[in-house]
């Protein structure tokens, strides 16, 4: 199995893992920030949105593709970027938007990580803004990215937990 194999297999069990916790959800509990967690799921999928495009698109490609540009990035960068706070999250975008923007976002970065050859993972990351805090190669930011989706999920299925969704 090739590095890019490994990597498309596990971006897509990640993926694959966000969408089955997230569809359990009710969309009217998306936006409950229980007590004591400090976040909520809508939160979490804006956060996603952005963490997958940063990992596996911009600092890849060094930009966004035209299919994405349609996503309100600047908006969500502003509301669930690095600095943000979930306890701050106040309904700015409805959970049917985060959901489809994350299907969106999700399908467009398997297209980038699909597109890399054995060679072009271990090239430098694009220049971008805003420096990677963990990776200096693509094949250290794409892996990073489905470490990072899954972190967010533990947190995704700890909500589902407290709000007592089965």
């Amino acid at each position: 199995m090739t590095e890019t194999d490994f990597i498309l297999r596990e971006t897509k069990v990640a993926n694959r893992y966000t969408l089955h916790l997230l569809e359990k959800i009710p969309f009217d509990l998306w936006e409950i920030t229980p007590a004591g967690l400090d976040t909520n799921v809508s939160w979490q999928v804006g956060h996603l949105i952005l963490g997958i495009c940063y990992n596996n698109i911009l600092v890849v490609n060094g930009a966004i593709s035209e299919a994405l540009k349609a996503l309100p990035m600047k908006a969500y960068f502003e509301v669930f970027g690095i600095g943000s706070n979930p306890k701050d999250y106040s309904g700015q975008f409805p959970p049917e938007q985060l959901l489809n923007d994350l299907k969106t976002m999700q399908q467009a970065a398997l297209n980038v990580v699909q597109s890399l050859t054995e060679e072009e993972l271990s090239q430098p990351l694009a220049p971008t803004k805003f420096p990677h805090p963990v990776a200096k190669l693509k094949t250290e930011a794409v892996n990073h990215s489905y470490h990072h989706t899954q972190w967010h999920n533990g947190q995704i299925a700890m909500l589902k937990r407290v709000l007592g969704v089965k």
